[in-house]
């Protein structure tokens, strides 16, 4: 079946671009094909709203030839072409879940398969300032929802897929690209939820006024990215970086750090850093396998954050399964540096070996001024790895819990959350409000409500009381 593309000839307003869901790529070349429709009533529908903006557009068959106009660069109207064109190899094929393998590509575009007459997503311009001083960059988008930016890094590999919730796959890539995304947020939401569809409750697509949503993604180049970072942090000069964890997609990393950055009403500029997770329950091995991997392009990236980002304060946030490559940065940097790069760094749920853990932990301190673990024995996804590897894990509190000099240790176990018990750092009322504490008012544990004291041995660890 023949495919229609829907190709730009002239700039176009990035608002109109932005409630059609496509983005362009800063400093593209232009011709530039925008997206890809399966009928030409679909793309010409899309064109014809382009027009009424004042671009000029034309929809042209994919099997067309290469185009080319006197005053720009070629065209790629088919996005195997691009992919050759661009170095594209061989590799694993195309798939459901994590789309094309990693190649470079002249097409960037993100979206809905149609244009849609829902309401507009309001996309701040890079490194834009918030109005209010609730948390973060937020905005209304309408009565019903607020628009929060967040930055990424990734090593996932480019999909060439429209929506925003599939530009990225789980392949790894060989580069680490950068970028911005948009999310929104229910305003009849409570403080840890992260509402999204659901099936048994007859809710079939998402609702901005119901669910947290990714609307736009926008990757941007090295220089592009920090400045808009460092015009985010302003007068702040803080920064956020939350690490995900197994069984996590791109989507979902967005998502999380958006709420995250809203609820803990975080001032400076939140960023998430998404290594290749398959984002499948059953593809428990693969991630152990990338995680491994993932260890130098994490620490380059807070290693540029830190020197590029204008943040004086940078606290990181790593959860489950991610905390394994985040505290191999911090063991390596403690070791080498002498400085304390980061502020507040917490580590939640931590899917690493108990002993492992205690034998980073020296060198992993002398990277921050704090670092917090987030422990419970009720974590269903704990207990399952636990079996897996027949050794406990460092995110287990029960009688194996860790505790060890430089590392303030928090039993979170009389804290319920969801069924696997596995989300709670960000999910639970009370571990929101104290990690709220801890970031924003930079409070010790002995002086943070919710929380005793308990003795063993000749050290201290913290549990919050039911």
């Amino acid at each position: 079946m023949a495919r229609y593309s829907v190709v730009v000839y002239t700039q176009t307003p990035d608002s109109l671009l932005i409630e059609a869901e496509f983005v362009v790529e800063r400093g593209a070349v232009y011709p530039h094909v925008l997206t890809s429709c399966s009928t030409r009533e679909e793309a010409e529908a899309l064109a014809e709203r382009l027009r009424e903006a004042g671009a000029h557009v034309e929809v042209t068959r994919e099997a067309d030839e290469l185009k080319r106009r006197p005053d720009s660069g070629p065209v790629f109207l088919d996005l195997e072409e691009a992919h050759e064109a661009n170095g594209g190899g061989a590799g694993p094929g195309r798939d459901d879940d994590g789309g094309a393998p990693p190649a470079e590509s002249m097409i960037e575009s993100s979206g809905a398969h149609t244009p849609r007459a829902a309401p507009p997503v309001y996309a701040p311009p890079v490194g834009a300032t918030r109005t209010d001083t609730s948390s973060g960059f937020s905005a209304p988008v309408s009565p019903d929802a607020v628009a929060v930016e967040v930055f990424y890094g990734t090593t996932r590999n480019r999909t060439f897929r429209r929506k925003p919730e599939r530009r990225y796959g789980h392949w790894r890539a060989t580069r680490v690209d950068l970028g911005r995304c948009v999310v929104t947020l229910p305003t009849d939401r409570r403080l840890g939820e992260l509402p999204r569809p659901h099936w048994w409750k007859f809710e079939f697509r998402e609702d901005p006024a119901k669910h947290v949503m990714l609307r736009l993604v926008e990757r941007l180049a090295e220089d592009a990215f920090f400045g808009a970072v460092n015009g985010r942090i302003g007068d702040h000069k803080e920064a956020l970086v939350f690490v995900h964890g197994y069984n996590t997609s791109f989507a979902d990393a967005a998502r999380r750090t958006a709420q995250l950055a809203y609820d803990l009403h975080f001032p400076g500029a939140p960023l998430f850093f998404s290594w290749p997770s398959r984002g499948k329950l059953t593809a428990y091995p693969a991630d152990e396998a990338t995680i491994e991997a993932t260890t130098p392009h994490l620490r380059r990236f807070l290693e540029d954050v830190s020197a590029r980002s204008g943040a004086e304060r940078i606290h990181l946030i790593g959860h489950s399964m991610g905390n394994r490559a985040l505290t191999e940065v911090l063991e390596r940097l403690g070791g080498e540096r002498g400085d304390r790069l980061f502020q507040e760094v917490i580590l939640a749920a931590p899917d690493i070996d108990a002993e492992v853990f205690r034998n980073l932990a020296a060198a992993m301190s002398a990277a921050a001024h704090r670092v917090t673990l987030y422990a419970s024995s009720r974590d269903k996804a704990l207990a399952a790895s636990e079996k897996f590897h027949l050794y406990p894990r460092a995110g287990d509190s029960g009688e194996e819990i860790v505790v060890v000099p430089g590392v303030d240790t928090v039993d979170a176990a009389a804290m319920d959350t969801d069924f696997l018990d596995h989300a709670y750092f960000a999910e639970n009322r009370s571990v929101v409000s104290d990690m709220f504490n801890l970031v924003r008012n930079g409070l010790p544990p002995n002086r943070r409500p919710g929380l005793h004291a308990v003795k063993r041995d000749e050290l201290t660890y913290w549990r919050f009381t039911a």
